[in-house]
């Protein structure tokens, strides 16, 4: 008996399209999480401290930040 079933497509994540503000000291890991969700389509601001990140989000441009990562 023949298999008629169709071929299974390939799972794909979504691509993100929201604004990430990440906010990690350790320079290597920010570059990292920041060109990570870069590929994956987010628009990413990084920070090395908290209180740029705070700065970021005082300004009239938070608006537009979507979520924001931190390990502080």
């Amino acid at each position: 008996m023949p298999n008629t079933s169709t071929p299974r497509q390939p799972f794909r994540y979504p691509r993100g399209r929201e604004h990430i503000l990440v906010a990690e000291d350790d320079e290597q890991v920010r570059k990292m999480v920041k060109t990570t969700l870069e590929k994956k389509g987010y628009l990413v601001t990084a920070t090395p401290c908290g209180i740029e990140a705070a700065r970021i989000l005082a300004s009239t441009t938070a608006k537009t930040v979507d979520l924001l990562i931190t390990d502080l």
